[in-house]
C-alpha cells in the first residue's frame, strides 16, 4: 500500500514517464516532418547548430526541474509518520544471588546465620517511567503515523493540514488538550500486572505501551528512567546455621506478601538527547535483578510472626511492621536495575 505522499510520487513519475513518451513520439513525427517527399533530410533543419545547442538546454533543464520536483515528493514521503523521536522498552526480571549467597545444598543464605529453601519468589510492577527534559515539547498525546483530523502527512516535527499548512506537534498537542511545552515531561509504559517468577533464568516483563510499538518523545533529553514494583510474595522453608540453633532441625516454613507499593520507584540516569540532530530510534534494554540481601536481619525464629499458635505454623513475615519496614528498605536500596541504550535511524 502506498501513503498518500508516495502515491503521488508515483503519479507524478508515471505523469512524467508519459510525457517524455509524447514528446518522444512528437519529435520522431517532427523529423519525419523535415524529410523531404524524395526521400532526402532538409539540411537546414538537420545541421543548425545554434537550434540544437538550445533544445539540449531546454532538455537539461526540464529535467533538473522534474527531478527537483520528484526529490521534494519522495523526500517528505519517506519522513512520514516520524515524530522527534521513539522509545521503545524491553526489559527483564531476575533472581541469581552470587555464589558467596548459596549454600552448597542450593539454599540461600542470611546475614542472621538462616539458610532459607526458597519455594516461590514473584514480583509484579506497575510501569516505567521516562523523564524528558529540556525540551519544548512534551511527550506526544498523538500518533504522528496516525494523527487526529484534520492533519495529515506528519514528518519532522510538523503536519500537513487539510488546507496545504504546516502544524507542529507542539501546536497540535496543545489543540488535543494536552497542554504546551513545559521544561520537563515524564512518559509513563504501563506493565501487565501479571505476577513474574523470578530464578536464575531471566524472566521477561511485558509492556503495555512503548514496547515494539514504540512511544513518541518529543526533542530534549531522556534524563531518567525509573521502575515501579507493586507486588512481592515469597514462601519456602527456613533454616538455622547456629549452634545452638533456634529453629527446629527440619526448620519452619515461612511466606510473606506485600502489595500496594513496594517503597520508591527504581530509577537510574538517562543522558539521550532527542532531536533531529540524533538518531531518533532508540531502545533501551531494562535488567532488574532482585536483591539477595531481603531477608538479611530478618529473625525467622520470632514466634511472634507465627499464623497461628501451632508450633508448625508458617512465618507470616508480613506480619511484622518492622520486618514490612525492614524489606521494603533493602528491596529500595538493594536492589539492581541495569540499563542499555542502543539508537538508529529509522
Amino acid at each position: 500500500m502506498f501513503s498518500e505522499s508516495s502515491e503521488a510520487a508515483r503519479l507524478s513519475i508515471m505523469r512524467c514517464l508519459n510525457r517524455n513518451s509524447s514528446l518522444r513520439a512528437s519529435r520522431a513525427t517532427n523529423l519525419a516532418g523535415a524529410t523531404n517527399l524524395a526521400g532526402a533530410t532538409n539540411p537546414a533543419r538537420a545541421t543548425n547548430p545554434a537550434r540544437a545547442t538550445h533544445k539540449a538546454g531546454g532538455a537539461r533543464v526540464a529535467l533538473m526541474l522534474g527531478l527537483g520536483m520528484l526529490g521534494a515528493l519522495v523526500g517528505c514521503a519517506v519522513e512520514d509518520g516520524h515524530p522527534w523521536a521513539e522509545v521503545r522498552l524491553s526489559a527483564s526480571a531476575e533472581f541469581s544471588p552470587p555464589p558467596a549467597r548459596v549454600a552448597a545444598d542450593g539454599r540461600l543464605l542470611t546475614s542472621s546465620d538462616f539458610a532459607l529453601e526458597i519455594e516461590r519468589l514473584e514480583i509484579s510492577f506497575v510501569a516505567a517511567t521516562i523523564e524528558l527534559e529540556g525540551g519544548t515539547e512534551p511527550a506526544l498525546s498523538f500518533d504522528p503515523a496516525n494523527p487526529p483530523e484534520p492533519y495529515r502527512l506528519c514528518h519532522n516535527g510538523h503536519c500537513h493540514d487539510d488546507s496545504g499548512g504546516l502544524v507542529s506537534y507542539e501546536d497540535i498537542a496543545a489543540e488535543l488538550g494536552s497542554g504546551g511545552g513545559g521544561a520537563q515531561s515524564v512518559l509513563t509504559a504501563q506493565i501487565a500486572p501479571d505476577p513474574l517468577s523470578l530464578g536464575v533464568v531471566p524472566s521477561p516483563l511485558v509492556f503495555l505501551a512503548c514496547g515494539e510499538a514504540g512511544c513518541a518523545v518529543g526533542r530534549g533529553r531522556l534524563s531518567r528512567l525509573g521502575l515501579e514494583a507493586d507486588a512481592i510474595a515469597v514462601a519456602g522453608r527456613a533454616y538455622d546455621l547456629r549452634v545452638p540453633a533456634r529453629l527446629p532441625v527440619d526448620g519452619v516454613p515461612f511466606v510473606g506478601e506485600w502489595a500496594g507499593g513496594i517503597g520508591a520507584p527504581l530509577a537510574r540516569a538517562l543522558d539521550l538527547p532527542t532531536g533531529n540532530q540524533h538518531e531518533p530510534d532508540i531502545r533501551l534494554s531494562v535488567r532488574f535483578g532482585f536483591p539477595p540481601e531481603f531477608f538479611d536481619g530478618v529473625d525467622l525464629s520470632d514466634a511472634s510472626m507465627r499464623d497461628g499458635a501451632d508450633a508448625d505454623a508458617a512465618i507470616d513475615l508480613a506480619r511484622s511492621t518492622e520486618v514490612t519496614q525492614r524489606v521494603k528498605a533493602t528491596f529500595e536500596s538493594k536492589s539492581s536495575l541495569d540499563l542499555a541504550a542502543t539508537r538508529r535511524e529509522w
